[in-house]
């Protein structure tokens, strides 16, 4: 069984995906799953689901979506039915290690930062796996959610970033520039007050021969910058556009990586799974 949130909201079962009913009780189940294994009052649901225009009967009203909810599940199997339990006067979706894409997400992000000093290649491998089960913004499509309980979704977002951050500073370490400038390019322009992202690009620009674009990109992110929050940019970025400009090789060297680690070996994490992520 695997649930995902990292893009549209899915059930599957065997590989094949549960019919879900639209709405609320989709609202409801990606709710849940950002909370997996944890109660969750019906009073919080209440307000994610109708925030200030809560019927008088909100409560009746959530139980008939869980109960829709529950009856889709159960098409798929009884057992998938019985992973959305009641708990006193809430709900919690339960979820077995490595079904949900976001907890695998996680756990994968933090094996290769943990791996990123003794084998970058293998951390980078990791990464680039990691971010493949991201199909679009996480919970996708689910606006009403998204308006009432944006601070799940951002901390999801942000862990994505960060990912890709570091991901960008290994591959920079690996030599691989180009590959740099090709991931961050289209996020740079999504993204223009994320200082770090900006000087990983900068500095991928620069390490690729592109001097002219890394000083251009500074010079944007410090007109952004002014522009739309009246601040100029931070330490990093002024340092390493210095840097630029003196072409100091003490801070923008290519470094070199022992060719022991240039070899990605198998793959061996805590819990085995079927997930594609680990097949």
């Amino acid at each position: 069984m695997e649930f995902a949130v990292l893009g549209p909201l899915d059930v599957r079962l065997d590989a094949e995906s549960v019919a879900l009913p639209g709405g609320i009780p989709q609202t409801l189940l990606a709710h849940l799953l950002l909370r997996p294994n944890q109660v969750v009052a019906a009073d919080d649901l209440i307000e994610v689901l109708w925030g200030d225009e809560a019927p008088r009967t909100a409560r009746n009203v959530l139980q008939a979506h869980v109960a829709t909810l529950r009856r889709a599940l159960r098409q798929g199997s009884e057992e998938v039915a019985d992973r959305l339990e009641t708990r006193g006067s809430g709900y919690r979706i339960r979820v077995e290690p490595d079904e949900l894409d976001s907890e695998v997400f996680a756990a994968v992000t933090a094996e290769a930062r943990r791996r990123q000093r003794t084998n970058p290649v293998l951390a980078s491998d990791l990464l680039a796996r990691a971010l493949d089960l991201w199909r679009g913004p996480a919970c996708a499509g689910l606006e009403l959610f998204a308006g009432s309980d944006g601070g799940a979704l951002a901390r999801l977002e942000d862990l994505r970033l960060g990912a890709i951050e570091l991901r960008a500073e290994l591959d920079l370490r690996l030599g691989r520039a180009v590959d740099v400038i090709a991931n961050l390019t289209p996020l740079a322009a999504e993204y223009p007050f994320r200082e770090r992202l900006q000087a990983l690009l900068m500095l991928a620009l620069y390490r690729a021969g592109r001097q002219t674009e890394a000083l251009a990109t500074y010079r944007q992110v410090r007109r952004v910058l002014d522009e739309e929050l009246g601040i100029e940019p931070g330490p990093e970025l002024r340092a390493l556009e210095l840097a630029i400009l003196r072409q100091d090789p003490q801070h923008l060297v290519e470094p070199q990586v022992p060719t022991s680690l240039l070899a990605v070996g198998p793959i061996s994490l805590q819990h085995q799974t079927s997930h594609p992520l680990r097949s």
